[in-house]
């Protein structure tokens, strides 16, 4: 299991002409390729060095995926699963300085399905239908992704949600958008002052609540000082974004509004005994709202 999870995650399937060295490109400002043209065929994979990770280096990040995939709940799958997938980007990152494109990505996104014996959702495809190719890398001391586009207009997702809370000004979340070029930096929690940062971050409400959203599930800042005496199948991270927003509908002067995400967490395998809690946290907003929130679906 170990050797094939290594295989198939781990991008040793794609095989070396999938990754094609440029020496002439550091990787550190490649272009931005920007068309509505969605025939991706002439794509390459592409190593702006040597992806260079020991053995034992490999066989932690296997291991740690694959408990990370037995961690994922019943309850909360969409929140364990978005969790998984940004844990699998940071450990991607962690490989080197590479782009990979969209046939590469789709052949890794098959054997990770006969990896699970699970197709994904409709609705992760229509995201990952969209994306040309993601850049891996190490960017201002933090691993990190790039995302680009086929379309110019970016990655957009339908969520068209209704917000059951009354009092709420928010009404619905009507789409996300990934924007062309849209990054994601990594951080893993793992110092004390790191841990004390979550804990204060989660616990921190906002003062005036008309421009203030806090929609955490009840448990997380219930549990949250606890969570580092749990036996997880990785740590706590950070991610900042850059370029990612949704678009909701309110009953204020302003109709629509543009909730830029500003940053968030992720917690592998949160719980309070057996019962588990969300995994995924986030902060967003824009100049007149605020919202914290967690994925609970």
């Amino acid at each position: 299991m170990l050797k094939k999870l290594l295989i198939l995650i781990l991008m040793f399937s794609l095989g070396s002409s999938a990754i094609i060295a440029d020496e002439t490109n550091d990787g550190t400002n490649p272009p931005v390729v920007t068309t509505d043209n969605q025939d991706t065929d002439g794509d390459e994979s592409t190593a702006f060095g040597v992806l260079d990770l020991s053995d034992e280096e490999l066989r932690v990040i296997a291991e740690n995926i694959f408990n990370l995939m037995k961690s994922i709940s019943e309850e909360y799958y969409i929140s364990d699963g978005l969790t998984l997938a940004t844990y699998i980007l940071r450990y991607m990152a962690e490989i080197g300085e590479y782009e990979l494109v969209y046939k590469d990505m789709m052949a890794l996104v098959k054997a990770f399905e006969k990896l699970q014996e699970k197709e994904f959702d409709d609705s992760i495809y229509s995201i990952l239908e969209q994306i040309r190719k993601i850049q891996f890398g190490t960017r201002k001391g933090k691993l990190f992704v790039k995302l680009f586009s086929k379309s110019q207009g970016g990655i957009v997702h339908h969520i068209n949600e209704l917000n059951e809370d009354e009092d709420s000004s928010l009404k619905e979340i009507k789409f996300l958008v990934v924007e062309n070029g849209a990054e994601m930096y990594f951080d893993e929690v793992d110092t004390k002052s790191e841990k004390e940062e979550l804990v204060k971050w989660v616990k921190k409400k906002y003062k005036i609540k008309t421009f203030g959203k806090y929609m955490f599930h009840e448990d997380i800042p219930k549990y949250i000082a606890g969570y580092f005496d749990l036996e997880t199948p990785a740590n706590a991270m950070k991610i900042d974004y850059q370029n990612f927003y949704v678009r909701v509908k309110t009953d204020t002067i302003f109709k629509d509004m543009d909730l830029k995400f500003k940053d968030g967490y992720v917690l592998p395998g949160f719980r309070k005994g057996e019962k588990p809690i969300p995994s995924f946290l986030l902060r967003l907003g824009s100049k007149l709202v605020k919202v914290k929130t967690s994925v609970d679906q």
